[in-house]
């Protein structure tokens, strides 16, 4: 009998940001899954404009909005609780797109993952993955959302299980084993998250993060091609160029925040270097997936990791830069913004580089 997904958000998934395209292949593999569920074709793509016929061809691609009612359809439609887990099992890297073959072409999987944190915007408008070293391990961790602003349950089973299938596509399984968190309980049908990420799942952790041993690292891939892979990064490059051009806005705010670093003016001061009015300014960032507040704190966040990453600041100085009068303050924000200090951050990333 058809019912929402039990780990489904009331109402069903978060309303998509506008401006991003999901790779025609995901949509694909997705109604090749729910076919044998026994879901119609016609049923799982009401009140989307998505052409079929078109999927297979190269560079197809869907709006990120259709692609989230599509999904939603298939939850509502489906007797299968752990749908969005087992989809994700069967996506491949050639169903990322150009993204996905740029990933193919590389030469190990530091360069691999490397790429990933460059391009993840093209896997979904609000995707943010990050790649952190933990000891004798390197966490892939999932803090924007896939399907909204936020992150969710489904992102999380999305994301683990279609990064652990494409892993398993570049290793062979006897080559590696991964470690799953979770930061929510377990679902009703945890024993699935078992079945496709393997044994070592828990539930109710800090965080949501997929652990892969740092000895992969250096390992080569069988596919790697650095010709191929100037070509497609290219490619990746204009895709986001793309992307960016839609939010023009956006783009702009960014732009009047940069030419006054540590200051952040008011959004008043901001609408009025654009010429609008405060409201207006509001409406159109809205309409482009975004607000003043979510920028500023973007912002932030970028140059913060920046500064950590590249500079020789001290963590006081970089504070200072960023507008911060107390210190603490800062490492509050950082340790919401990524889960860490910025003096742990600083450190892991020291390590990731020296990998």
């Amino acid at each position: 009998m058809p019912r929402s997904s039990p780990n489904a958000p009331p109402g069903g998934l978060p309303k998509a940001t506008p401006v991003q395209d999901v790779a025609g292949g995901m949509v694909a593999i997705l109604l090749e899954y729910v076919a044998e569920l026994g879901v119609s074709q016609t049923a799982a793509l009401r009140n989307t404009a998505i052409k079929t016929e078109r999927l297979a061809e190269p560079g197809a691609a869907v709006f990120h909005g259709d692609f989230v009612t599509l999904l939603n359809n298939c939850l509502q439609l489906s007797d299968e609780p752990a749908l969005v887990l087992r989809y994700g099992q069967r996506v491949t890297l050639t169903a990322l797109g150009v993204l996905g073959y740029a990933l193919l072409c590389c030469s190990d999987l530091k360069q691999l993952l490397g790429l990933l944190s460059r391009y993840h915007r093209l896997i979904s408008p609000n995707c943010d993955i990050r790649v952190t070293a933990e000891r004798e391990y390197m966490a892939m961790s999932v803090h924007g959302g896939m399907l909204g602003e936020s992150v969710g349950p489904m992102d999380c089973e999305l994301f683990f299980a279609a990064a652990n299938a494409c892993l398993h596509q570049l290793f062979s399984a006897t080559q590696f084993k991964v470690k799953a968190r979770f930061s929510y309980p377990a679902p009703a049908y945890a024993a699935a998250y078992r079945e496709v990420l393997g044994g070592d799942v828990i539930f109710g952790s800090d965080d949501n993060k997929l652990l892969v041993s740092a000895e992969l690292l250096s390992k080569p891939l069988h596919f790697g091609n650095p010709t191929m892979l100037k070509l497609y990064q290219h490619q990746c490059d204009e895709l986001l160029a793309k992307m960016d051009n839609h939010a023009e806005y956006v783009r702009s705010v960014k732009q009047i925040l940069l030419a006054t670093p540590g200051q952040f003016p008011t959004i008043e001061t901001v609408a009025g270097q654009l010429n609008l009015g405060v409201r207006t300014l509001r409406r159109r960032l809205d309409a482009e997936g975004s607000s003043y507040k979510s920028i500023v704190r973007q912002l932030r966040c970028e140059l913060a990791e920046t500064y950590l990453r590249s500079s020789p600041l001290s963590i006081f100085e970089i504070a200072d830069m960023l507008g911060y009068e107390d210190v603490s303050n800062f490492r509050r924000a950082f340790i919401q913004w990524k889960g860490v200090s910025p003096a742990q951050y600083r450190k892991q990333n020291a390590q990731l580089s020296s990998a």
